[in-house]
């Protein structure tokens, strides 16, 4: 059963949100898909990876141009963000994310605009069977893009733990969630958005200020 005390602490730090915040989300890196793929694949979920700004500030056509990554290919992506492997251990991430890069130009996905009328399955078709490549990464380059979901993701686990000052699992985050919700939807001046999803994408742009990543 979820902390009745632990909830009147995620209401109370909800309620500190600028109300602004609850009127959309638009991804830890809007209008950057290269950006976005890259962050997916390399820092997995971390907070801000310095690499990951090295390589924006080196190839800023690249930003939102996966055609410009997949010509740039992995070399200096790996001269620049290391030899890290993929979670299986049998690639470089640099050549999973253009090969994953060249799927989704094939498809007619260059820039981040070009997946507001794809489908969250049609993209995952094309991203997740890339090898190295997986539900996981996919999942955060979706979150990177603005698309999001009702599902804990470290956004919104980070914006609990800063409230609750302890880790927060994801198994506890929809609970809190959930629950703060109903209480702050009930409020007579309700401003926390039309949805418990709007709710939680007000919680991930607070989240960007606590982890100190550029929204």
């Amino acid at each position: 059963m979820t902390d009745p005390a632990e909830i009147s602490a995620v209401v109370a730090a909800a309620r500190s949100i600028p109300p602004e915040n609850f009127e959309g989300f638009a991804g830890v890196w809007p209008g950057e898909i290269s950006t976005a793929l890259v962050d997916a694949v390399y820092s997995g979920g971390r907070d801000s990876n310095p690499q990951v700004d090295e390589f924006r500030e080196q190839h800023p056509d690249v930003r939102d141009d996966l055609r410009a990554l997949v010509e740039l290919g992995d070399t200096p992506l790996l001269e620049l963000l290391g030899t890290n492997r993929t979670v299986q251990g049998r690639r470089p991430k640099a050549e999973a994310i253009i090969e994953v890069a060249g799927k989704l130009v094939d498809a007619g996905i260059v820039h981040a605009a070009d997946i507001a009328d794809v489908r969250t399955a049609q993209l995952r078709n094309l991203y997740v069977p890339v090898e190295g490549l997986g539900k996981t990464t996919f999942e955060y380059f979706c979150l990177n893009l603005g698309r999001t979901g009702r599902k804990a993701d470290r956004l919104l686990t980070a914006f609990l733990s800063d409230a609750l000052n302890r880790k927060i699992s994801r198994a506890e985050t929809h609970d809190l969630v959930t629950a703060a919700y109903g209480l702050l939807s009930a409020d007579p001046e309700h401003r926390y958005g039309e949805t418990a999803e709007d709710f939680e994408n007000g919680l991930r742009r607070m989240s960007l200020e606590i982890l100190k990543q550029p929204y």
